[in-house]
């Protein structure tokens, strides 16, 4: 990625996926105030995400999206305190971020969230669901190494579609979540999870793949 980018200190938008650009991110990703796009989907990016992404009175408050979607990418998520309330749709899919998830309840107008296809760890936090003020309309965190009960401490109103949990070590759902589905009184459409924990049952939406 060119360096000279970054000094292009009024771009709004970078779409820069589907190439065979290498190399980082540069911590001078911080100098974008005005940048609300950034898109470097399938190329070949490795190291981390930089710590400079954040706000803090400065920095690139306005970011609307941010998808770095299967790249070679490493570390963990440096986002808890960055202050990125403006972040619509973040996808860091198909990488190699590793450690454990932070709290993303600053994230109040997130709607999709996707971290499938990771190396990362540890429990989910226990409010994941409700980012976004309860108005997260997709999670995926499949194919990871997460531990513990699939939280489903949801708010009395949801907007949630899709929840993909499927491939990792979790070992029990909250039976809140059967509640989501279209079918009873939310919008989840798609939901998938390994059947070990799918508790609601044979005759339910959610766990019916389990019974085929």
């Amino acid at each position: 990625i060119p360096e000279q980018l970054y000094d292009v200190l009024s771009l709004q938008e970078i779409f820069l996926y589907q190439n065979r650009l290498s190399g980082t991110i540069s911590d001078k990703i911080l100098n974008l105030w005005s940048l609300r796009k950034f898109n470097l989907s399938s190329n070949r990016i490795s190291g981390r995400i930089p710590s400079t992404l954040r706000s803090n009175g400065r920095g690139i408050y306005r970011i609307h999206t941010f998808t770095v979607y299967d790249n070679q990418m490493t570390g963990t998520i440096p986002f808890e305190g960055s202050r990125l309330r403006n972040m619509f749709y973040l996808d860091l899919g198909r990488n190699r971020f590793s450690g454990t998830i932070p709290s993303l309840d600053e994230y109040v107008r997130l709607r999709y969230l996707y971290l499938d296809h990771n190396q990362f760890t540890g429990t989910l936090p226990s409010d994941i669901i409700n980012v976004g003020d309860g108005r997260l309309k997709a999670l995926a965190v499949n194919d990871n190494r997460f531990r513990g009960e699939l939280p489903g401490n949801h708010m009395l109103i949801t907007e949630l579609m899709q929840i993909t949990a499927q491939n990792n070590q979790f070992t029990s759902m909250n039976d809140r979540t059967c509640k989501l589905s279209v079918l009873a009184t939310g919008e989840l459409s798609e939901f998938k999870s390994d059947c070990d924990i799918c508790d609601c049952g044979k005759n339910d939406q959610m766990c019916k793949h389990c019974y085929n």
